[in-house]
């Protein structure tokens, strides 16, 4: 099966007859039968699901693949308790493209979960949103 025939089967369910085979009456319109061909419909009916998912499952492999891929590179880090971090400025909103996307450095003052701190300012004030 082709590859176009192959998606108008998954969002149709059924196989392609092009107008030009109509027009020039090709040797597949002539040897068109109605029972095989109501034969033939069943069995891809009831096969639909099954192409349907296994669609699904080649998808999902390939979304698998391309995770893979780009988490081949990450490195987690942890933050110890007086460790000096910087935190991304999330309303860059009046800024010069050219300023420091960062603000000035905090201190981690607790590990509430891995990957999660509570931040304070060097003169101990708490940070509210950290």
């Amino acid at each position: 099966m082709a590859k176009k025939s192959r998606i108008f089967f998954l969002v149709y369910v059924s196989d392609v007859i092009l107008p030009v085979d109509l027009i020039w009456n090709s040797s597949r319109v002539e040897q068109y039968n109605k029972g095989e061909a109501d034969e033939t419909r069943q069995l891809e009916i009831d096969s639909a699901e099954d192409i349907k998912l296994n669609a699904l499952f080649q998808f999902a492999r390939c979304l698998q693949g391309l995770q893979r891929h780009y988490d081949k590179n990450v490195r987690p880090r942890t933050f110890q308790v007086r460790d000096l971090v910087l935190k991304r400025i999330q309303n860059r909103l009046g800024r010069h493209k050219l300023l420091s996307p960062w603000e000035d450095p905090f201190i981690v003052f607790k590990v509430t979960q891995s990957g999660s701190f509570e931040l304070i300012i060097e003169d101990g004030d708490p940070v509210p949103n950290s």
